[in-house]
């Protein structure tokens, strides 16, 4: 049987050259020189003379022929990829935690109703110029532990978070946030998903409402919430005493910039989109989308209460917010005042005879009982057309200043 398993493996090897044996395992057995090859130097097992005085026939080594040798190629094993393609259940985590400790794609499904299983990313293996994206695909994640979705302070990574459905990133703890980032560099995308019809996502601190719905955490993290983006997605984020986004109660929001989309942001002291109570809102950004942004006793879009506002840019869009405690301005650093505009309808809406129509027509996209757009217009005349019927603003009123 050995001499079999053998003199098989010498047929496999011969199958997969054209090379005589005594060549194949020159380099194994040679004394010293590999460029040449004596016979007495080759062992005499595995010559032709020795397999036929074994015994060894055609027949016998049909096994390893090269007809049967079974084929390999680099192709991915199918179950392997079905795995992957299916994601994380963060139903089916153990421990409680999934902890993010690479760079690459992650993507979380969630086959319950809810869990309070969180996810953790932690940078210390991961590189600034690595990537990490995290798909959610109608996660539920419902927490007395902390942030449903934690970035720690060691990630200097880029993490964005695609979203496909309707995710919810809500905690029940007074100090965290719902989707809270701990790290001060590094940049946190929120986006839908390319290949998804719809991406929602509901991020609340619940309980007493310390931490801010997306930013800053009042224990364990860090207070501010900066470099932030939001790019056409649909976001409601709340709080209570921090910002809905931006920083925990005390903290700042720095760098929160939103393009596109529908976002509703909303705080009792905290600032809607900006600081926490008693902290500062400063280099807010809107491009074009539809913005609600709320607060009971602090800005809408600013510092929360007790906080101050600064460098707020509003471009296009519709922007609704309860008050701005800084004058905002457009990318070209004019300011720029709120005009409400009726369009019940949903007409096309055309300012200054632009040829392109100005987006979104109305506020229906946050709000569905909302058919006003609230375009913010630099201090000059303007003619704005609603379907047929074009009006001429002479003044623009700035909304309350703090």
């Amino acid at each position: 049987m050995k001499k079999k398993l053998l003199a098989g493996i010498l047929a496999l090897a011969l199958c997969s050259t054209n090379m005589p044996p005594q060549t194949i395992f020159a380099g194994e057995f040679t004394s010293g020189n590999p460029d040449v090859v004596s016979e007495e130097e080759t062992p005499e097992i595995f010559t032709n003379e020795e397999l036929e005085a074994a015994g060894e026939t055609d027949e016998e080594l049909s096994v390893f022929s090269s007809e049967e040798v079974p084929e390999f190629n680099d192709t991915p094993d199918e179950a392997m990829a079905a795995a992957e393609n299916e994601g994380i259940d963060l139903a089916n985590v153990s421990g409680g935690i999934y902890t993010i400790s690479s760079a690459g794609n992650y993507t979380f499904t969630c086959s319950s109703a809810s869990t309070t299983n969180i996810i953790v990313v932690d940078g210390k293996n991961i590189l600034a110029e690595e990537k990490i994206n995290i798909y959610l695909n109608n996660v539920n994640i419902n927490t007395t532990a902390g942030p449903a979705l934690r970035i720690n302070k060691n990630v200097k990574a880029i993490v964005t978070i695609y979203l496909t459905g309707t995710n919810n990133l809500i905690t029940k703890n007074n100090w965290y946030a719902g989707l809270q980032k701990d790290n001060f560099d590094g940049s946190l995308i929120i986006t839908k998903d390319p290949d998804a019809t719809a991406g929602i996502l509901n991020a609340i601190s619940d309980g007493s409402g310390y931490g801010a719905g997306i930013g800053g955490s009042s224990r364990g993290g860090e207070s501010y919430g900066r470099n932030i983006t939001i790019d056409g997605c649909s976001v409601f984020a709340r709080s209570k005493y921090g910002a809905g986004i931006g920083g925990s109660n005390g903290g700042s929001g720095y760098n929160i910039i939103i393009n596109g989309g529908s976002v509703t942001a909303s705080s009792e002291s905290g600032a809607g989109i900006g600081g926490g109570e008693g902290g500062s809102g400063e280099k807010i950004t809107i491009n074009g989308s539809s913005v609600t942004a709320s607060s009971d006793n602090g800005a809408g879009i600013g510092g929360g209460k007790g906080g101050s506002g600064n460098k707020i840019t509003i471009n296009g869009g519709s922007v609704k917010a309860t008050r701005l405690d800084y004058k905002p301005q457009n990318s070209s650093e004019q300011n720029v005042y709120c005009c409400t505009i009726e369009n019940k309808n949903s007409d096309v809406v055309i300012i200054d005879g632009n040829s392109t129509s100005w987006e979104p027509k109305n506020h229906l996209a946050v709000d569905p009982k909302d058919t006003n757009l609230y375009a913010w217009l630099t201090e000059a005349d303007h003619t704005i057309t609603v379907g047929t019927e074009a009006v001429s603003y002479t003044h623009l009123s700035l909304p309350t200043i703090a």
